[in-house]
C-alpha cells in the first residue's frame, strides 16, 4: 500500500530516495527528519557530557551535521512538493522541516562555542 504523492521507484537506496523526494512524506519526515535529528542531537548531547569534543571533530561534524541538515530538509521538502494528500499536511511538514534544520544549526553552533570557550551555553 503506497501513500498518496509517493513515487513508485525501487532504483537507488533509500539515502538517495529520500534526497529526491520518492519516499512518502511520512516516511521522509518521520524516519529520516524525526529519527535521525534525534539520532544526531542524542549522540552530540552524550559527547557533550563526556567531554569528548575537540575542535577538529566539531569541525569535522559542523560539515557533516550541515550535511545531514541539508539532505533532511531537501527529501521532506520534495516529498511534501509531491504529496497527494492534504495540502496541509504538506505546508506543515515543510514548516517543521525549516524550523528543525535552523534548530539543528544553532544546537551545534551552541555546543561548538561551548567547547571552545568552556562556557556553558546549553543548560545542563
Amino acid at each position: 500500500m503506497s501513500q498518496p504523492g509517493a513515487i513508485e521507484t525501487k532504483s537507488g537506496s533509500s539515502f538517495a530516495r529520500h534526497w529526491r523526494g520518492e519516499l512518502p512524506l511520512r516516511q521522509s519526515f518521520w524516519k529520516y527528519g524525526v529519527g535521525v535529528g534525534l539520532l544526531c542531537i542524542i549522540v552530540l548531547g552524550g559527547l557533550r557530557q563526556e567531554r569528548l569534543l575537540l575542535t577538529w571533530w566539531l569541525s569535522l561534524g559542523a560539515i557533516l551535521a550541515i550535511g545531514i541538515i541539508v539532505w533532511q530538509l531537501v527529501g521532506i521538502w520534495r516529498s511534501a512538493r509531491r504529496y497527494d494528500g492534504s495540502r496541509s499536511w504538506s505546508i506543515l511538514a515543510r514548516v517543521v522541516a525549516v524550523i528543525c534544520a535552523l534548530y539543528g544549526i544553532l544546537f551545534y553552533f551552541m555546543v561548538f562555542v561551548e567547547a571552545l570557550t568552556g562556557e556553558a551555553i546549553i543548560g545542563r
